[in-house]
């Protein structure tokens, strides 16, 4: 019997990752290429010794020795500095010393890289992309290490956001699972198990998963059932609301508004929370045809819903967001299921072409279905008239049945000038598939996985990214929270911290970061200034936590409100410096 083997192609590297936790790495040399290998090892938690006279030492591997980071020695290099030393790493401008170590480290069989001469490595450093746990390496294998660092680059382009946040959170509910299935007899059911989630769970479900979704999904274990993320989701009664609204009215009541439009009519929700009368939402729905406007008032009745629920006739003809017919000022959301098909035609052609028939009967009207250019169409005037309403909806939303159709719609919200965009994606079972794409006038931005929840559109279409992840090496998260806590208490804006939970959210009124700012600022706000009427330029939440697989803290920033992407930018580049700097000043 024949087979086919993958083909053996000489020439290459063996590429591992060589687990250097607590192993003696030798570094001979204290220059730039020295740094880079010291940061190297010590991201690899590895004992690491430089030997290099003072004289000849970079600023970067002076921080590192006043920090007692790295052991130091002040001289050249002597045989004796091999003893009990696991890697040897040496980058000195001097050929003929450097060609004599890597002869002492082979007669010891001691592993050594010697920089810039390929001949004299028995392991080369690859151009490493590192997001938390990920580490992905580009070799050339001595041939081109700019090419690398370019490949490099374009390979992490490529990668979904927070693709280390979802490994990491894998690797936590890993060893929870240990906990509770601890045999070596229950290794194949445990790794078996472990893979069908990240194979059921996309990345952003796996980057989202918190400590108590966690525990949830070890519930399904015993019966080997893997749960969808929206399952465990719904049954802890709660979501975190996004922040992609801000409450209208005054301070006795909050007023929400939402409005569902279709070629067959017009769905209006005024939710109203008053704090003195409870009184329960207010759901007005419409419809042109009369038929389905009986069915709308029975449904209505036999549910008890009348106190929350007022059936109303749309007008075809009329806008499909009819504000001031309705006499209403603003409305926070509208939701839309427009017809998907451009004729009755089309939408048999449709369903001729899916391989297996539907579960259930489809039981729209043609007005339902069908409208005059399709979706595409449909929603093209819903568009117009945001156009005309601007920010009296907060966001306008619709679903799509087609996922061409979302790049349709997308292009042209940004040919208008919207800024502020979202999409995402409804699986039903295994097949069918839905999208949606609201947008807004407004500054209010929603979490990043409801936002860029299409994976499979190509980046430009895809709103711009509204978080921020920094992993912070060997720095425990009270430190680097208590670290970013100073420093924006100490700005002119508004900021509160939460210690206990790691969390903070602050807003500005615009780079009070910035060196020029500081100097004409006269101290902190309290508050911030009541009288501005263009309220702030930014808003933010910062997240602390900690980052046992990579070791060190992580920090997630979301952008929470604002327009300017450089001014959000700016602060995340603020907040790094803060985060990684070896001091608090």
């Amino acid at each position: 019997m024949s087979h086919e083997y993958p083909e053996v192609r000489s020439g290459g590297s063996l590429m591992l990752a060589w687990q250097a936790r607590g192993r003696c790495v030798l570094v001979v040399g204290g220059g730039d290429v020295a740094a880079g290998r010291i940061l190297h090892a010590l991201n690899a938690d590895a004992k690491v010794t430089v030997i290099s006279p003072r004289d000849r030492l970079s600023p970067e591997v002076a921080h590192r020795i006043e920090r007692k980071q790295v052991d130091y020695t002040d001289r050249k290099f002597e045989p004796s500095d091999l003893d009990g030393v696991d890697m040897v790493l040496v980058a000195v401008d001097d050929p003929i010393a450097s060609s004599e170590i890597y002869k002492l480290c082979k007669e010891r069989r001691v592993p050594a890289n010697i920089a810039d001469v390929p001949s004299e490595c028995d392991f080369y450093f690859g151009s490493v992309h590192r997001d938390g746990p990920l580490q992905i390496m580009v070799s050339t294998n001595g041939n081109g290490p700019k090419l690398a660092s370019i490949v490099r680059g374009k390979i992490a382009e490529g990668l979904p956001n927070d693709l280390g946040a979802a490994i990491a959170n894998v690797g936590a509910l890993r060893k929870k699972l240990r906990k509770i299935a601890p045999t070596a007899e229950e290794g194949p059911r445990r790794m078996q198990w472990m893979s069908k989630v990240c194979e059921r769970w996309s990345l952003e479900d796996l980057c989202q998963m918190d400590e108590n979704d966690m525990e949830t999904l070890l519930g399904s274990y015993a019966t080997n059932e893997i749960p969808q993320f929206s399952e465990i989701r719904a049954t802890e009664g709660t979501y975190e609301f996004d922040g992609s609204f801000a409450a209208r009215g005054q301070a006795a009541y909050t007023l929400y508004w939402g409005v569902l439009s279709g070629q067959n009519g017009l769905l209006l929700l005024q939710v109203r929370q008053i704090s003195n009368a409870g009184q329960l939402p207010l759901l007005m729905s419409g419809d042109i045809d009369e038929k389905n406007l009986e069915y709308a008032r029975k449904n209505v009745a036999l549910n008890n819903l009348q106190p929350r629920i007022r059936i109303i006739q749309s007008i075809p003809s009329g806008p499909l967001i009819p504000l001031d017919s309705l006499q209403l000022e603003s409305i926070d959301f509208t939701m839309c299921n427009p017809p998907f098909y451009e004729s009755t035609e089309e939408m048999l052609s449709c369903a001729k072409e899916k391989k297996r028939p539907p579960f259930s009967a489809c039981t729209g009207a043609s007005v339902e279905m069908v409208t005059a250019g399709g979706e595409v169409a449909f929603v093209e005037r819903m568009i117009k008239e945001s156009l005309a309403l601007r920010e009296r909806v907060e966001w306008y939303t619709t679903m799509l049945g087609k996922l061409s159709s979302v790049s349709v719609v997308v292009s042209r919200l940004k040919e208008i000038g919207v800024q502020n965009w979202a999409i995402t994606e409804f699986v039903q079972g295994t097949k069918t598939r839905r999208w949606a794409v609201g947008w807004s006038w407004g500054d209010m931005h929603p979490r990043m996985d409801v936002a860029r929840g299409v994976t499979t559109l190509p980046k430009h279409l895809l709103p711009f990214p509204s978080e921020f992840t920094l992993h912070v090496p060997l720095i425990p998260p009270d430190e680097v929270g208590k670290r970013l806590d100073i420093t924006l208490k100490s700005l002119p804006l508004h900021w509160q911290w939460r210690p206990a939970q790691a969390v903070g959210v602050g807003f500005a009124r615009g780079n009070v970061w910035s060196r020029a700012s500081r100097r004409k600022s006269q101290g902190p706000l309290g508050e911030m200034d009541k009288g501005d009427d263009d309220g702030p330029a930014i808003g933010f939440k910062v997240q602390v936590r900690s980052d046992e697989g990579a070791g060190g803290s992580g920090v997630r920033v979301r952008w929470m409100k604002g327009r300017d992407t450089v001014l959000f930018e700016s602060f995340c580049g603020m907040l790094k410096r803060k985060a990684m700097a070896h001091d608090d000043s």
